[in-house]
Formats: structure tokens, sequence, C-alpha cells
């Protein structure tokens, strides 16, 4: 159903299960509500038996075909919009803790939920995870550094990259920044751009479920990277959605080249 702040009875009144974890799931360019990555990452969470809360950002008209730029300016209208709607949301509904919020998106969708913050009220999200971080025109002097996702835009920031330096970003913003394959174009995708980008979401959807896992192997010589780690992270890490929220670093791991992708724990034990 859709949530209307102008309507409060639509938010009163919808299907939430108290106590559950609420995923905000907000797509990227040319995406809507049934587009990537909602057509993976919904059904991957209702057929996991753990309860959850789904609520999907929909600003497909203010990122059409053809219009990149424009919807590159529109990101920071859908992240107040998102809060405010977010800041009514958590007013009516008690049920449902901020604690329990946990944003998912992909590509230029990753950089709202980024700014979200510089408009939520309701204090600080718990947790971001950016799925392949756009790049084109997403540096400076074209934007602001403090308009991309980066590690203190939530409790916790995860990311993960499979289209370095085409679709997707290189450069590690997050608390954990996971590196998949040769980072740039996976395995079966070719030289297809959108096919590497796009995997990003499958990787993630399918770690929803996988019962052997994502495991990713810490990138010492890059860890200098990021000074505020310390010498205690693990050398080990699942990606995905059951990654450590206490870990820090770059990790790096490798996949199959068409579903089931996960290879599972592939280290010594």
């Amino acid at each position: 159903m859709r949530l209307d702040v102008t309507d409060p009875r639509t938010i009163e009144t919808a299907f939430l299960i108290p106590g559950a974890p609420l995923k905000i799931i907000i797509h990227g360019y040319t995406g809507n509500k049934t587009y990537t990555p909602n057509m993976e990452l919904r059904p991957a969470y209702f057929r996991n038996p753990r309860e959850v809360n789904i609520i999907t950002v929909d600003y497909g008209q203010l990122a059409l075909d053809g219009c990149y730029l424009q919807a590159i300016q529109n990101m920071d209208l859908v992240a107040m919009c998102t809060a405010q709607f977010l800041d009514v949301f958590f007013e009516i509904r008690q049920d449902v803790a901020v604690r329990d919020m946990h944003v998912v998106a992909f590509s230029l969708g990753c950089h709202i939920a980024g700014q979200i913050k510089n408009y939520f009220q309701h204090g600080v999200i718990e947790r971001i995870t950016g799925m392949d971080p756009a790049a084109p025109f997403l540096y400076e002097p074209f934007i602001s550094d403090d308009k991309i996702l980066n590690k203190g835009d939530a409790k916790f920031v995860d990311a993960i990259h499979t289209n370095c330096g085409f679709k997707g970003k290189c450069i590690p913003r997050a608390d954990v920044d996971f590196y998949a394959n040769n980072v740039s174009t996976q395995p079966g995708c070719g030289q297809n751009n959108s096919c590497s980008h796009a995997r990003a979401v499958e990787f993630y959807a399918e770690s929803i479920n996988s019962p052997i896992g994502f495991w990713a192997s810490l990138c010492t010589p890059c860890t200098t990277l990021l000074r505020s780690c310390n010498d205690n992270s693990p050398n080990w890490n699942l990606f995905g959605e059951y990654t450590n929220l206490k870990a820090c670093g770059i990790y790096y791991f490798i996949t199959n080249d068409h579903p089931s992708y996960a290879l599972g724990f592939t280290g010594n034990e």
C-alpha cells in the first residue's frame, strides 16, 4: 500500500510487525518501486523466516531516463522528503523503533541515503548499505564531497563495489567496503557495465538467504586508507545482510559467474 504523510491513516493502518527490522529500500537512476533493487531484495527478505518490515522509496519521476544530471540535482530533495516522511512515520508508529531501521540503497540511491541524516529529526540512522554507489559526475567540482555516501552518515555504513571506475565508485567511503571479483567487471557480464553494476544487488539479495555466505578477506595493504581502523580487525568478514557491524576496513571476495554466486568460506580454518 502507498504511505502518504498527507493522509496519516495510511500510516496508522499499515500492516507492520512491531519490533521487526525496518528496511528502507532506495532505487537508483531510472528506477522505481518495481525496478532494481526492489525486485531482488523484497522477495529475498520475504523468503527469509525472520520477520521484517519493508518500505520502498519511489522517486522515479525525479530520475527519468535521459535526465541523469537533473536526477543528481534532485538527490537532496528526495533525501529531504524521505526524512520528513520518516519523521512523521516514527511519530505515528511508535511500535516501530528507529534503532531497527536499515536503509538499503543502490547506485544513485546510495547518495540519497547518505543525505537523509541532514533532515532526519528522530535520531541517527542505524545502518546504511550502499550497493555500488554511483560514480558519474558524483565528485568535485560537479558536486560537493558531503553529498556523497560516507561513513558517518549512519551509525554503521557498509558498501559493495562491483563496477568500479565505470557506473560505480572506486574509493572506499564506508566503515566497511567490499570489492567483488575484479571490481570493475563481474564474471558473466563481459563488458556490460549495467550488468556488473546491478550484480551488487544480486550479491546482496543472495546474502539474505545463502546457507554458505560470501566470505571476504581483509585487504591489509589498503587498510592504511582508513585511519580509524584498528589492528584488531578480523581477517575475514561475511559480506551482505549479516556482516559484522563492528568491523572496519576493506574486504575482497570472489564469486561464481551465475547464481548461486556465493562460494562460502575459502580461507584456512
